[in-house]
C-alpha cells in the first residue's frame, strides 16, 4: 500500500479541518481516531501520524504562502 495510505489519511482528515482567520492544522485527536476507525496499529500509527502531520505543515506553509501573494496583489 506504501504512501497510499498517508495520502488518504491526509485528504480524508484535511476535510475536518478547523477553519478561521488562518487554517489550523489537523487535530492530533482526529490523527488518532481515523487510525482507530481503519484498524491502524501502533507502529503504523506512528508513522501515519509522522507523515499525515509533515504534509500537513507543508499543506499549511504552502496556504500561507498563497494568502501571502493573494494579498499582495489584492
Amino acid at each position: 500500500m506504501g504512501n497510499q495510505l498517508f495520502m488518504s489519511a491526509f485528504f480524508e482528515l484535511n476535510s475536518g479541518r478547523a477553519f478561521g482567520l488562518e487554517q489550523g492544522p489537523i487535530p492530533w485527536r482526529d490523527i488518532h481516531d481515523w487510525c482507530e476507525l481503519y484498524g491502524i496499529e501502533e507502529d503504523q500509527k506512528d508513522d501515519v501520524m509522522y507523515h499525515v502531520r509533515t504534509m500537513d505543515n507543508r499543506y499549511l506553509k504552502e496556504c500561507s504562502a498563497k494568502a501571502k501573494r493573494d494579498k499582495g496583489n489584492g
